[in-house]
């Protein structure tokens, strides 16, 4: 597929509007054992959709934010031609607060986003959300949600929400080798699909957490970031 888009900004505010067409198709070999449906099954599923994003930015850093708050709403709407047809909003805050002279950086944050299909047209598996590993980190790439009751692999969900709290400190590390350490702990769910034929957990939006240690290493070549996280 392919996405183009023009974007502007006005006041503190940037705003981008987006046009994604895509074509998918779900394909299996002898050794799958999955049961589900994806709704994609030997048929070419064409979504055409428009999209609006409205965001701001006002940290002072781009790659080690220390102060200031992110935010972020993104709409979009399929049904300008293609099989495809819903209406899926995305949403995102985080916020960074400094203390104790800056030697301190305390975060906060939240996503959450929702699919609804219109006139009866399903969401299949390609539209839906995943949680890869940094969504709730300590967990595997599709290690929350609904899950497939033949192999059981992550299908995808049509709501989902995350939550972020983190401290972090440079003073934690002696010498000055530009090296972050903090410690954090994430929440979140993901949930519902329009084929819950075995799938397990469709209607599962109880939290999963987990916690953990990260360190950030800003080196010559580039950021690095290390996490262990325990789900």
């Amino acid at each position: 597929g392919f996405d183009i888009g023009f974007g502007f900004d006005y006041f503190d505010f940037s705003n981008r509007f987006g046009y994604r067409f895509t074509r998918s198709k779900t394909t299996t070999d002898e050794s799958f054992t999955g049961t589900s449906t994806s709704g994609e099954e030997g048929i070419e599923i064409e979504t055409s959709l428009v999209n609006y994003v409205i965001s701001s930015n006002n940290t002072d850093s781009f790659l080690n934010p220390t102060e200031g708050v992110k935010k972020s709403l993104k709409m979009s709407m399929a049904g300008l031609g293609g099989d495809s047809k819903f209406l899926k909003t995305e949403a995102s805050f985080k916020q960074y607060i400094p203390f104790n002279y800056g030697d301190y950086i305390f975060s906060y944050g939240t996503k959450f986003g929702t699919i609804a299909s219109l006139d009866d047209e399903k969401v299949t598996s390609s539209n839906r959300f995943y949680f890869n590993s940094n969504s709730v980190r300590g967990f595997d790439t599709n290690g929350i949600g609904p899950r497939d009751n033949g192999n059981d692999n992550g299908v995808g969900g049509n709501n989902f929400y995350t939550g972020h709290i983190e401290l972090k400190s440079r003073k934690l590390i002696p010498g000055d080798l530009g090296i972050d350490v903090s410690i954090f702990s994430d929440i979140g769910s993901l949930w519902d699909t329009d084929y819950p034929t075995n799938v397990k957990g469709v209607n599962d939006s109880s939290p999963r957490a987990s916690a953990g240690v990260a360190m950030y290493w800003n080196t010559a070549v580039g950021p690095l970031t290390f996490i262990w996280g325990w789900p």
